[in-house]
């Protein structure tokens, strides 16, 4: 396994679902992708699963904001993630919806034939600080 690779997987294990800031968005780090030239960050916004360049780097939030605003993220979360509302039975989802989520991940992989899940995807909201 490379240096870098390494190091990845260390963040990733260490901050993992853990909301962050990476390209000017806030995301839950979800885990770790590759195609044949680079690594990537996977973060879910709740709806989509998105690919951002490894060199991008992150800012994490946990510890470095008030938990009480830390916290108003995983509220929202409870409230309208796709996974959480199936997984957790707290919201009837119609069948389109249920599909929706699916396709949320196939999404996530379009135009890139040789991407690869290098860890496994931790979708588990944040406990609550």
């Amino acid at each position: 396994m490379s240096d870098t690779l390494t190091t990845l997987k260390n963040q990733f294990e260490q901050h993992k679902g853990e909301y962050i800031i990476v390209n000017d968005r806030v995301e839950r780090f979800v885990g770790i992708g590759s195609d044949s030239e680079d690594y990537y960050y996977l973060t879910y916004n709740g709806k989509q699963l998105k690919w951002n360049h490894c060199l991008s780097g992150f800012v994490v939030l946990k510890g470095k904001i008030d938990n009480k605003d830390y916290n108003e993220f995983i509220r929202l979360a409870k409230l309208n993630d796709y996974h959480y509302l199936i997984a957790e039975n707290k919201r009837a989802l119609n069948p389109k919806d249920y599909f929706d989520f699916i396709n949320l991940y196939i999404k996530g992989l379009e135009g890139q034939l040789n991407d690869e899940f290098l860890t496994k995807l931790h979708l588990e909201l944040p406990e609550e600080l």
